[in-house]
């Protein structure tokens, strides 16, 4: 039990040695957080502001993406990915996720492009079977709101996992 404490105590120490990354101006890609019932949250350098010009109403598992500069780019719930302008996004809709995934949708930008993204969607414990999917997001398509390519939509990756994605830089 001692152990066990001793163990915790080092990892607590260890992980106050730095502060966390979650929003900075180190990565500003992560400033726009949309979420709940059309609810947000923008990550200033010294604030946080509140969003409420959401078009998504999702109370489990979403993903939020923006630029270099902290604009937004899109955001998902898994089944439906939304432009920066709310309203969803060329072939975005009808993805394969589900609204009660608790951690179902996740995006990934492609490494080494500037403007291609993988989103990732997983179904959800009602459904049985969970099936994990991807998409392909091209920025550079539909004069800069996105397009999600159609021959890259929804292309499965796995069948048998939970409802939980991650992603780890």
């Amino acid at each position: 039990m001692r152990c066990k404490i001793y163990i915790l105590l080092a990892i607590a120490l260890i992980g106050s040695a730095d502060r966390v990354l979650a929003q900075t101006q180190k990565d500003l890609t992560r400033s726009n957080w949309y979420f709940g019932d059309r609810s947000g949250l923008e990550f200033g350098e010294n604030s946080v502001s509140i969003l409420t010009n959401s078009a998504m109403t999702q109370l489990e598992g979403v993903a939020t993406i923006s630029d270099s500069k902290g604009d937004l780019l899109f955001y998902t719930n898994g089944q439906v990915i939304y432009d920066a302008d709310h309203r969803p996004m060329l072939n975005g809709t009808g993805l394969r996720g589900n609204v009660s995934a608790s951690q179902g949708a996740v995006i990934v930008k492609l490494p080494g492009s500037e403007n291609m993204y993988y989103v990732f969607s997983t179904g959800a414990v009602e459904l049985g079977i969970i099936d994990v999917y991807y998409s392909v997001v091209d920025m550079a398509r539909n004069d800069g709101k996105g397009d999600v390519i159609p021959d890259q939509k929804n292309i499965l990756i796995y069948s048998g996992s939970s409802e939980k994605c991650a992603a780890v830089y």
